[in-house]
């Protein structure tokens, strides 16, 4: 008998383990003091980096980089990339040169990612969401494009995104994984530790999106209290400072400038609507400036 309850008993304690880690999220990432403005590497760049909610496993508390968080780091930046050329072409350009297209770009921007990437792993999921999105992705996305006023030039370009992304999603298919996109990705920066191993298991059910430009999750906030920080997870999107960085680049012509806000904002509605389809108990936030600084909601 006893061998029978001990399996319902550990599951059990997970389940509660994982609702109190959710309540401890939620209390985090709806507290002002939970975020900072972004960090800069010794020489002066700014790093761009995944929404995975673990911790890099070789950073001591105290010593974390704020960083602008998108899904999937430098392989979501790279897509956005390849469906502008794709929807631009209309042939298929590859993700792999589009990331190195991008380094050379935007150089003054660390692309950072992470192995055990769900983005990664999932990009054909997240395309297939893009090319034929749900009505919660297509909502928030159109919202969000509101919200940085892009409506009416993410109204004319999505057609070709969703397309582009269509035919990136018949390539991919193709493929037998996408695992060698974070070696790549590795390979590019060889003057940074740009990819990192994460600590632990990914139990995050708290998925928060930042339209306040200038700030990020500063990671660092959690230890001041060490026995709650792991339980402390929240995937966060830095969409208003990613949109940003695109928009300041005087690298990228404006047709490639709007096609890739475009696709940046249909990519992290997608992601959102893949990694939390399993998981009906996450909790939504956006977080907003205001002239008294960062306001919560939380969003259905």
């Amino acid at each position: 008998m006893s061998q029978e309850l001990t399996p319902s008993l550990s599951h059990a304690y997970v389940n509660e383990t994982i609702q109190s880690g959710a309540d401890l999220s939620y209390e985090f990432f709806t507290r002002k003091s939970s975020y900072d403005a972004f960090s800069l590497t010794k020489d002066h760049n700014r790093i761009i980096g995944c929404i995975d909610p673990r911790d890099p496993i070789d950073v001591a508390p105290g010593d974390h980089k704020v960083v602008i968080q998108t899904a999937g780091g430098a392989a979501g930046e790279g897509l956005d990339a390849a469906i502008h050329i794709t929807a631009h072409n209309n042939r298929v350009f590859d993700i792999e040169t589009a990331i190195e297209r991008d380094k050379n770009l935007r150089g003054i921007m660390v692309l950072g990612a992470h192995h055990d990437c769900k983005f990664i792993k999932g990009m054909p999921s997240v395309l297939q969401e893009m090319h034929q999105p749900s009505d919660f992705t297509k909502e928030s996305a159109e919202k969000w494009a509101e919200f940085f006023h892009h409506s009416d030039f993410y109204k004319q370009s999505i057609d070709r995104v969703m397309s582009a992304a269509g035919l990136q999603l018949d390539f991919l298919q193709q493929k037998d994984n996408l695992n060698h996109l974070v070696d790549h990705i590795d390979s590019l920066r060889p003057d940074h530790s740009n990819v990192k191993r994460l600590l632990g298991d990914n139990n995050a059910r708290v998925y928060v999106t930042n339209l306040h430009p200038h700030v990020g999750y500063n990671r660092d906030a959690k230890f001041k209290k060490p026995a709650n920080a792991p339980l402390i997870q929240g995937y966060h999107d830095s969409l208003a400072a990613s949109i940003g960085d695109v928009n300041k680049s005087h690298f990228m012509d404006n047709d490639e400038r709007l096609t890739r806000i475009t696709s940046m904002i249909l990519r992290s509605a997608a992601t959102r609507s893949v990694l939390t389809s399993d998981f009906p108990d996450t909790r939504f936030v956006e977080v907003t400036p205001s002239p008294q600084g960062l306001k919560f909601k939380e969003t259905l």
